[in-house]
């Protein structure tokens, strides 16, 4: 198969990047469309969750973008966050982007070394007693609830920032060889049609407006219902790994 044009799902790079080497060298196209995106809840799905934000003493936050949420989520709510709230974070620089909204001390931020398991022993025996809210995403990987109750932590969690497709419908998947979907979630096996395909969708890829001969991937079934994501027959889908956003 004879390789001359690439979508990628994700926003076009500025500057030098690895693409525009493959540009050059291989004389290929490559077009830039994020087929999905991050953006926090609103309220009104943020009430019907029924969680009490001043029920908690810390905040757990494992990307910048929830912090963001949580935030616009507390001024929208009316919720006047108290100064002996504690915060914990995945990151050093998501503790430091702490500082948009409140006055940065080191007695009430801590932070891992960029994994949640880090961050939890961050917590140990002094903050043990504490409640934790863990402000997560639609995503959140079950690994982060097992850690807290492991370590017998007290935690609720409430989605603050979720993902939404992008309208594509524009776009004819017939014009390109390679579709390469950059992904926030663990990676998931293909569908049982996909001898051809490399590895698995994101979850929230928006499913093209006309119907195509061949289905490579399957979508997640914890997302509604399972459902399948067709491709021409002489295109690839590859995944590429992406860490959260800090």
């Amino acid at each position: 198969m004879e390789i001359k044009r690439i979508l990628i799902s994700q926003p076009e790079p500025t500057g030098a990047s690895p693409y525009s080497d493959l540009v050059a060298k291989k004389g290929l196209t490559i077009d830039f469309r994020p087929f999905f995106r991050v953006q926090g809840v609103s309220v009104r799905d943020f009430v019907a969750q029924r969680v009490t934000i001043l029920d908690y003493t810390a905040i757990v936050f494992t990307s910048r973008m929830a912090i963001d949420a949580f935030f616009h989520i507390c001024e929208q709510t009316r919720v006047n966050v108290p100064e002996t709230m504690k915060y914990f974070c995945q990151s050093e620089a998501i503790a430091v982007y702490l500082q948009k909204y409140i006055v940065y001390r080191k007695r009430k931020i801590f932070f891992g070394s960029g994994t949640v398991a880090s961050m939890v022993q961050s917590i140990g025996a002094k903050h043990k007693g504490e409640n934790f809210l863990i402000a997560c995403t639609d995503q959140l990987k079950p690994d982060v609830h097992k850690l807290f109750t492991k370590e017998k932590l007290k935690h609720g969690s409430a989605v603050f920032v979720r993902t939404v497709s992008n309208d594509i419908r524009d776009i004819d998947l017939h014009n390109y060889q390679i579709v390469a979907l950059p992904t926030l979630s663990r990676r998931r096996k293909p569908g049982r049609n996909s001898s051809r395909s490399r590895c698995c969708s994101p979850p929230m890829v928006p499913r093209p407006p006309v119907p195509l001969k061949r289905q490579v991937c399957k979508w997640p079934s914890r997302h509604r219902r399972p459902r399948l994501l067709p491709l021409p027959r002489r295109s690839a889908i590859i995944w590429i790994p992406t860490s959260r956003d800090e």
